[in-house]
């Protein structure tokens, strides 16, 4: 695919660069995101971050990282053409791939475990410098299903180059995206009230009789797992009864 050849060439634009500095140390994350009240085909975005790990400010002359998502979840929106004409998935922050002399792509490709990922290259000669957590693009995903409470998004350096003196190597932090839909948990059959009609619901559903979706799904995962299983059960009886 275009992003493997591309993420070569920046990497070596930024390896070019810094000529005989090798050291890496520099901390790139994802952030989490609270998408209160997001509904199916909404829009959000979120954002990739730099920050040096010794506290001090960092010369970044290329990074290429992937942010792996759910594809059954997300899907990553378009955001302009870059230099190849081809569609490119992630917004530039104005310190970073804005420089109109860099290398700057963003393409989806395969990840691991059915998921997919946002992979984002950008190089130049000339480095942008961060000091503190500093935003290096954003990636806006399209709202495909919201019958889990939160999906993860991954974070990979797959290479980069700074300045750094101090000996280490890069770390990561993965973030991710939360969904709050106003429903009451544990009514699960959607009639405004908790009561034992409910759990039937929970029991058609674990066992295939039946599947939970939207607003009934988030009212059955009474646990914040993700999932709807046997587990939730005992949380609808103990609002039932109060104890």
């Amino acid at each position: 695919m275009k992003i493997k050849k591309i993420v070569g060439a920046c990497i070596a634009v930024a390896s070019m660069a810094l000529m005989s500095v090798a050291a890496q140390a520099a901390v790139y994350s994802v952030e989490s995101v609270n998408a209160n009240g997001a509904k199916v085909n909404d829009t959000v975005s979120v954002k990739v971050f730099a920050e040096p790990n010794d506290g001090q400010s960092e010369n970044i002359n290329g990074f290429a990282v992937k942010v792996s998502y759910d594809p059954a979840i997300l899907e990553p929106v378009a955001d302009g053409v870059d230099a190849t004409d081809a569609a490119r998935y992630a917004t530039s922050a104005a310190s970073a791939a804005t420089n109109s002399k860099g290398v700057y792509v963003a393409d989806i490709v395969d990840g691991t475990d059915g998921k997919k990922a946002v992979a984002i290259a950008w190089a130049d000669k000339a480095p942008i410098t961060v000091t503190g957590k500093s935003e290096l693009v954003s990636v806006s995903f399209k709202v495909l299903s919201i019958d889990q409470s939160s999906t993860t998004l991954g974070i990979t350096v797959v290479d980069s180059a700074e300045s750094s003196t101090a000996k280490g190597t890069n770390t990561v932090k993965d973030g991710g995206i939360s969904f709050k839909v106003d429903v009451l948990l544990g009514d699960v059959n959607l009639d405004g009230s908790v009561t034992v009609s409910d759990i039937p619901w929970v029991v058609q559903h674990v066992t295939s009789v039946k599947t939970l979706t939207g607003d009934n799904f988030l009212a059955g995962d009474l646990n914040g797992d993700g999932k709807v299983t046997a587990a939730d059960i005992p949380y609808i009886v103990v609002i039932i009864t109060g104890n």
